[in-house]
């Protein structure tokens, strides 16, 4: 509890002590008015007390330890998602899953910046001129795969084995393991799309194999867009609880192909078996 909430606490609590001494009893109230009024105030100031004293309390760890989870928001680094699981506050399974899922695609930076920038090292697969149609069927085969291996991870009942039935403790273990394997299909997308742009193609396949490579562009940013999102949520949760307050947390990835992206493989195939049909000598 923020100590300005717990101040309005107490204060609520002493008014109604006052009123149960200072105002007058009115001839239709029961004659335990004074003592409910007297009961309630006190269970209020009890209540601003703690409030404050966890707040401060707070304050005072993060004083003796400014680089370590400040407690009224979701980890942000391996030292912090290490606190929490080790403190274990309340909803410490969602807290404890959003710091894996940040810090574990944080790792994977460099690799999203050089897909950004479509940097590659020509070193991959040597693919000839009657393999390369192919071999983009099979990548756009293996990229479906991965998607429908992300959804899978997503399934209720694999959720309930990570986080535990309502009412009931979660699994540290399997937690780690499902944000980690939620991280490695990212992981596959955007190696995937590596892979098709580091290999060795002929050149008539360039602009083809770039356009399928681009295809996984929107799926890589709604990935990234649906943990900033779960994060924000799950930022909630400590203030919530404090205040007894209700939260539900529903967020739904979909991963869906850019429509352009699609577009543009479609013209390139086109194009690719014109140039087939009509012999290479058109390039």
């Amino acid at each position: 509890m923020p100590p300005t909430d717990g101040a309005v606490v107490i204060a609520t609590g002493a008014g109604l002590w006052v009123l149960a001494i200072v105002t007058p009893r009115p001839s239709w109230a029961p004659d335990v008015t004074g003592w409910v009024l007297t009961i309630i105030g006190a269970l209020l100031v009890i209540r601003g007390v703690v409030g404050i004293a966890g707040a401060f309390g707070d304050l005072a760890r993060r004083l003796r330890n400014p680089t370590g989870w400040p407690g009224d928001r979701a980890p942000r680094t391996v030292e912090e998602t290490a606190e929490v699981l080790a403190r274990r506050p309340p909803g410490w399974e969602y807290l404890y899953f959003a710091g894996i899922l940040t810090t574990a695609r944080d790792a994977l930076e460099g690799a999203f910046l050089d897909h950004e920038l479509r940097y590659v090292t020509p070193t991959g697969d040597r693919i000839e001129d009657d393999d390369a149609i192919e071999y983009l069927q099979q990548a756009l085969d293996d990229v479906q795969a991965h998607i429908a291996s992300l959804t899978a991870l997503m399934e209720s009942d694999v959720q309930e084995r990570a986080f535990g039935p309502l009412g009931q403790p979660g699994d540290p273990e399997r937690i780690r393991h499902l944000a980690e394997r939620w991280t490695s299909v990212y992981a596959d997308l955007i190696a995937w799309a590596t892979r098709l742009r580091s290999a060795r193609k002929p050149s008539a396949y360039r602009d083809m194999f770039e356009a399928v490579a681009d295809t996984i562009d929107r799926p890589i940013q709604q990935y990234r867009d649906f943990v900033d999102t779960f994060v924000a949520e799950v930022d909630r949760v400590p203030l919530a609880l404090r205040r007894h307050e209700p939260l539900e947390i529903n967020i739904e990835l979909t991963l869906s192909m850019d429509a352009a992206a699609s577009e543009k493989v479609e013209a390139e195939i086109a194009r690719a078996q014109a140039i087939l049909d009509g012999g290479f000598d058109q390039i």
